[in-house]
């Protein structure tokens, strides 16, 4: 971003950025720290800066592969050769309804209250079996 704003700054000291009112940080370096610098610095400047630029830029890119960043690069090619057809995915499951015997009367319960039902009991049955098993020694 310095270099990219460093090469903006010197086309904007040098006057041929067309742009530049929609540059602020590099209008405000341009006036800060380019306002006094001769033409030929200013080349020299630019060229510099868009060396430093696309160095930084190409160093990046050789580093991506070894990075979290993999995405970045890997998208491209994913994108482009994605199925334009419609996914096919599963259906959602339907819970059927459930009726259990609790003491001595017959209740109707949703599927997924059923199976936290079972989780619960299941977790309570393995918490009684863990306290007995405490209890006995070996």
């Amino acid at each position: 971003m310095l270099a990219f704003f460093g090469l903006h700054a010197g086309k904007i000291a040098q006057g041929s950025e067309v742009a530049a009112s929609y540059m602020p940080v590099s209008e405000f370096l341009a006036s800060a720290f380019l306002s006094n610098v001769s033409q030929g610095s200013l080349n020299g400047y630019i060229k510099a800066f868009w060396w430093m630029h696309a160095i930084v830029l190409l160093g990046f890119l050789n580093y991506l592969p070894y990075s979290k960043h993999m995405h970045i690069l890997a998208g491209i090619p994913n994108v482009f050769f994605r199925s334009l057809t419609k996914v096919n995915t599963q259906p959602r499951e339907e819970f059927k309804r459930a009726i259990y015997l609790v003491s001595g009367k017959l209740i109707s319960l949703p599927g997924k209250v059923c199976l936290t039902l079972i989780h619960v009991l299941n977790a309570a049955a393995a918490r009684i079996i863990v306290r007995l098993l405490q209890r006995v020694s070996y």
